[in-house]
């Protein structure tokens, strides 16, 4: 169910949708439709669809599933609108706890998991929030929406780019571009295996389609083992390993995988923070170009 479009708060060229799931059996059309839950039923969401002003549901735009929706709608008010349609995707409450669980995917052999520096916050939901993103979400996109099959890209910052990286890997043709912006290759103790881990799971996949990536990261970035520094707050850490290497070396293994198109992108003065502007900035101008190149997806493997 779709609300009316509504332009972005103070903004003059970008228009927001709430897209909520189906009514009930037996709900009012009076009655404030349900949230989007979890598989779980633990984490409830919001989906916001953000689209230049004046534009028609059945105007055929490229897709961006945007992760951290809040964020990303927030980065939307110091950019131009272009032609793209932002599918938005937000936590309702406990933000950090719920990224944590879906946004991290799960070891094998370890069981239940828990946030290597938050260890009260679970992880490890990666593949039910996914399945809930590919199987539940986009059909409902779909059905509000005009939708290229072949323009439809997943972005995601932080945890969110290892998510990416994890759909990519497990459900490659969901999307027909992936775009992982300063993913936490850090995560849990086995990051120096995870990118050869990666590659190995999506070569394994077989692709019958090419697929479109993209790796981006900062030249200020650095993984730190502590989430606070001495003040409270992650800019008071000290020191730390420069992860822009990590992503680099990352998008040359995917560049070896067969129907990958993959490349890497820096923003040398960029913080981990200001990595999520920044980034959303790109994925923004990426997608606007992928109607007119079509992406990679759009073409079988040559044989």
């Amino acid at each position: 169910m779709l609300s009316s479009p509504r332009p972005l708060a103070g903004e003059t060229r970008w228009q927001v949708e709430t897209l909520a799931p189906p009514r009930a059996l037996g709900q009012s059309p009076s009655e404030t439709p349900a949230p989007w839950r979890s598989v779980d039923g633990e984490r409830a969401y919001t989906v916001q669809v953000v689209s230049p002003l004046h534009t028609d549901p059945d105007t055929c735009l490229p897709l961006l599933y945007a992760l951290d929706g809040e964020l990303v709608l927030a980065a939307l008010h110091a950019l131009p609108a272009c032609p793209v349609r932002v599918v938005a995707i937000s936590h309702d409450s406990d933000r950090k706890s719920g990224r944590a669980y879906d946004y991290t995917p799960p070891i094998a052999q370890r069981g239940v998991l828990h946030d290597p520096r938050v260890p009260e916050w679970r992880a490890g939901g990666a593949d039910a929030f996914l399945s809930f993103i590919v199987d539940t979400l986009q059909p409902e996109v779909a059905e509000a929406f005009a939708v290229d099959p072949d323009c439809q890209i997943l972005y995601g910052h932080s945890y969110g780019g290892l998510f990416v990286l994890h759909a990519l890997s497990t459900r490659p043709h969901a999307f027909s571009a992936y775009l992982a912006a300063s993913p936490a290759l850090w995560w849990f103790e086995l990051q120096a295996s995870r990118p050869i881990q990666l590659v190995e799971t999506l070569a394994a996949q077989s692709l019958t389609h090419a697929v479109d990536v993209v790796v981006t990261a900062g030249g200020q970035e650095a993984w730190h083992p502590v989430a606070i520094g001495a003040d409270g707050t992650p800019a008071s850490r000290s020191g730390g390993v420069p992860t822009l290497p990590a992503a680099r070396g990352l998008a040359a293994l995917l560049a070896n995988v067969p129907g990958v198109h993959a490349r890497f992108h820096d923003f040398p003065q960029a913080t981990h923070h200001t990595m999520l502007a920044e980034s959303a900035r790109f994925a923004l101008d990426f997608a606007a170009h992928a109607a007119a190149s079509h992406a990679p997806s759009a073409s079988p493997l040559s044989r």
